[in-house]
């Protein structure tokens, strides 16, 4: 207690909640916005309710530690029922500010690749990953994917040539929500 009451101490901790507060509205809000694009053709996926408390530090380390593939710039991890954890990333692109190009767009569509087959490899409990992709301040790619469907996915991701878990997530029913059976991806036309 005495820690919080030093300067140092109370500035930390108001650092460390507003932080937590900024990242789970960041969150929140591109899931709003991505939800609502995909809402006409999206089913929904029964929620995993988010608890309180924290994902514990070891487990934090070890998802960050298998990042091998993809630089994230924000992560936030929030305990969910059991001993499961949601995991959402932010990366921010270095591209100008006018439409994707083609080109930009696969390598988004690789990091997503990247993103799920690092966080679900490591069999650690995941059980629910999303990761956006913004552009000068605007988000201009998303997806999120429970466990149970990348498990049911990652067979059709592997096989064949032009595949993996974005262009099977592309091609396959959009359901949002966050929870295992979340599949849904969300990415702005290219040019």
């Amino acid at each position: 207690m005495n820690f919080l009451m030093t300067s140092k101490g109370r500035r930390t901790g108001i650092l460390f909640v507003a932080a937590l507060v900024l990242v789970y509205g960041f969150v929140e809000h591109h899931f709003v916005q991505i939800q609502a694009a995909n809402a006409q053709s999206a089913t929904t996926s029964p929620a995993l309710a988010m608890t309180s408390g924290t994902v514990a530090q070891q487990i934090q380390d070890e998802i960050i530690a298998g990042l091998g593939n993809i630089a994230v710039d924000q992560i936030a991890f929030f305990p969910l029922q059991g001993n499961d954890v949601g995991v959402y990333a932010t990366v921010n692109l270095g591209y100008g500010t006018g439409p994707l190009t083609t080109i930009e767009m696969s390598t988004i569509r690789q990091d997503i690749n990247a993103w799920f087959a690092d966080v679900y490899g490591q069999n650690l409990p995941v059980a629910d990953a999303e990761v956006y992709f913004d552009q000068d301040g605007r988000t201009v790619a998303g997806a999120g994917l429970g466990i149970d469907a990348y498990r049911a996915m990652a067979s059709k991701a592997s096989g064949g040539t032009g595949r993996g878990i974005a262009n099977v997530l592309a091609q396959g029913k959009q359901v949002t929500g966050e929870g295992v059976n979340e599949s849904w991806i969300s990415t702005e036309p290219s040019s």
